[in-house]
């Protein structure tokens, strides 16, 4: 888990029980059998949005601003 948190795990976003976990905490009106019924595109773009506001929010936070 630390090398993924860390940025330095070996390939692309790590497990997808990773994703899945954090998607839940962040999204928490979904379960994880939500996630499972789920087709694999709308999955990946809940990741991808997430993904995005996530860096959204480290940029601002680094210029001083908000999101």
């Amino acid at each position: 888990m630390q090398s993924i948190y860390a940025g330095t795990w070996g390939s692309d976003t790590g497990p997808v029980e990773v994703q899945w976990a954090e998607m839940l905490r962040e999204y928490p009106g979904h379960t994880w059998q939500d996630l499972m019924d789920m087709p694999p595109y709308p999955r990946r773009v809940l990741w991808d949005a997430l993904q995005a506001r996530r860096a959204a929010e480290a940029a601002a936070a680094r210029k001083g601003g908000a999101a």
